[in-house]
């Protein structure tokens, strides 16, 4: 619980200690007693400072960062933005090279720069590029850094006469990824956003109270982002603090207890998880997106509902591998070794005869400890008792086998000859009957069709189009 103040003029507080931090309480009663010894309905201005800043527009896109802004405001993928990158490179031919790891450009870029604005000089980009002065372009160093720019710079639109009529023709995934490159480029070359921020601190009785708030002076490079969807439009909102002097009396509206809750740590997100890899040095930019779109298609990961998840067959191989494999100081071994190699401290004999003892080595460990890990995919829920039935591999039976109560329920994944779909077992599970299913094979070997239908019971057994059983 917090302590938060309203006042007549129209904002808010929230109490806060000696150095400045919110205090929480963490018991009601606690919470309450302090709530009451702060019940008045006037406090002293101890503290009101105004500072003006300003922010100029952020670096331009490299893959890494435009994979996370798609992902973020469009739940793209990072395979999804990286595929449609490369159709605007490669297909429409409307932007740079898209797997770089920059976010700068070239100072030799500089003198065609003014052409790559035209080439925007349409639509909804039309007014934004008239703002700029084409004439008068600064090579700004924020921006332009031959030292980090390595192969490849920036994502940028490239120079192209016919790029309105290529922009009209794109999908919707392609306009979007393309509009943000875009406006990223126009940013830079437009004013800094300004504004004024104002911190004031209110003392009732012997507590003191926190407000700050914001008044935008000058939108800038910021009003271009307007063109955008409204996903990315949308600021978040800014306090209104209203002129006020040090020393003053200020009236209290109403003192209150806020509840809040902790949350765990958020799972991570097309949005975000490249940047993670990024900092764990896991891939590069352009390799990203296949290491995670590979552990999905193998089943360690999943994406639900705009989350990464790990699979119990994931976390079930995690357990098997040992330590030193997942450890980042591998990873740093080999390529010491490989600079020794290079520089011929160590000769590549002996690199390979050490890789291939470790190899062996793991492989004995593997063969030592080795668990049977059954990839265990949901169908639904068992019709007994509500846990999920798993898909094993030679019946589908409830995850509750092994657990208290126990569950026996299971579908034999091949009945009569006929190996059955997972779609088929879901219709069963929901409908408690399926449709027509051709091709299952009597006794005698004669093949015929029939439905499959489950009793009160929970058994499973035919049902014969022309006559029932």
């Amino acid at each position: 619980w917090t302590i938060v103040t309203t006042y007549q003029k129209g904002f808010t507080g929230v109490e806060v200690d000696s150095e400045g931090k919110t205090v929480k309480y963490l018991q009601r009663e606690i919470a309450d007693q302090q709530l009451m010894s702060c019940k008045m309905n006037r406090g002293i201005v101890e503290k009101c400072q105004k500072e003006r800043k300003q922010n100029k527009a952020p670096a331009l896109f490299n893959l890494s960062e435009l994979q996370s802004t798609m992902g973020k405001k469009y739940g793209y993928t990072p395979d999804k933005t990286l595929e449609i990158a490369q159709r605007l490179y490669e297909t429409h031919k409307i932007m740079s090279y898209p797997r770089t790891d920059s976010r700068y450009l070239s100072t030799d870029l500089y003198n065609e720069i003014g052409d790559h604005l035209k080439s925007c000089a349409f639509g909804k980009f039309k007014e934004y590029v008239e703002k700029i002065d084409l004439g008068k372009l600064e090579m700004d160093k924020s921006y332009f850094n031959d030292k980090k720019v390595s192969d490849h710079h920036a994502l940028i639109p490239t120079i192209k006469d016919d790029i309105q009529s290529t922009y009209a023709k794109l999908s919707e995934e392609e306009r979007n990824c393309f509009d943000e490159v875009v406006v990223s480029l126009l940013a830079i070359f437009l004013s800094p956003y300004r504004y004024e921020t104002t911190e004031v601190v209110v003392g009732i009785g012997t507590k003191k109270f926190l407000s700050s708030g914001t008044t935008i002076l000058d939108l800038g490079y910021k009003a271009i982002y307007r063109i955008l969807s409204e996903k990315s439009a949308k600021d978040k909102e800014l306090q209104l603090i209203p002129e006020l002097q040090e020393g003053a009396e200020i009236s209290v509206d109403k003192v209150i207890l806020k509840e809040d809750k902790t949350k765990p740590k958020a799972r991570y997100t097309p949005g975000n998880i490249t940047k993670l890899m990024g900092k764990y040095k896991i891939g590069t930019s352009a390799t990203a997106a296949n290491i995670i779109q590979t552990l999905v298609d193998r089943k360690f990961l999943k994406l639900e509902k705009g989350k990464y998840i790990t699979t119990d067959l994931g976390r079930k191989f995690l357990q098997l591998i040992p330590d030193k494999l997942k450890s980042s100081a591998l990873t740093i071994k080999f390529e010491l070794n490989l600079q020794k190699v290079n520089s011929g401290e160590l000769s590549q004999e002996a690199f390979l005869e050490d890789l291939i003892r470790e190899i062996n080595e793991n492989k004995a460990s593997f063969q030592k400890n080795s668990k049977k890990i059954v990839e265990e995919a949901s169908v639904g829920k068992c019709p007994k008792c509500g846990r999920e039935l798993k898909s094993g591999k030679s019946n589908w039976y409830c995850s509750g086998y092994n657990q208290d109560p126990k569950c026996e329920f299971s579908i034999w994944n091949t009945i009569a000859g006929k190996k059955l779909t997972d779609a088929a077992v879901k219709e069963l599970l929901e409908k408690k009957r399926t449709g027509l299913i051709k091709g299952f094979k009597g006794k005698s070997g004669n093949s015929f069709d029939a439905y499959l239908v489950m009793d009160s019971e929970f058994k499973v057994g035919f049902e014969f189009k022309n006559k029932k059983k």
